[in-house]
């Protein structure tokens, strides 16, 4: 059966142990990176069905790492797992073609499902920010 494939990208090692056995039940991980660079290289060169990736992060934050991926890689699908609630924050990646917005807090409960709604072409957002507008 076919595992859709993932790169997970963030600074914390210890979010990256975290996270890769929640993923890995579903899906295929096929590599982990550290800082936005390595992300976009790895994302780049393995051309991978989505992007899990957190925003800060050193040498190239996620956003700007997501926008060179979905230059290069335009079918790929990204989801963003972070700390930040500010809406800017939000605006700023979900109008750059975002498909999810996963809160750390909720990553347990969310993440799996943020991923299989992107694989559907569909988007998602961690529940406790809410609906657009509000």
């Amino acid at each position: 059966m076919y595992q859709p494939r993932i790169i997970l990208a963030d600074d914390s090692p210890s979010v990256l142990r975290g996270i890769v056995p929640i993923l890995e039940a579903e899906f295929e991980v096929v590599a982990t990176a550290s800082n936005g660079r390595e992300l976009v290289e790895q994302a780049v060169r393995l051309s991978p069905d989505l992007v899990v990736t957190d925003i800060a992060m050193p040498v190239l934050d996620g956003i700007a790492a997501a926008r060179q991926i979905l230059k290069a890689v335009p079918d790929v699908k990204v989801v963003f797992l972070t700390i930040h609630r500010d809406p800017a924050v939000f605006d700023e990646a979900w109008s750059m073609g975002a498909s999810g917005y996963v809160l750390k807090t909720t990553a347990d409960e969310d993440l799996v499902t943020a991923v299989r709604e992107a694989l559907a072409g569909r988007r998602f957002r961690s529940t406790v920010l809410g609906q657009p507008g509000e």
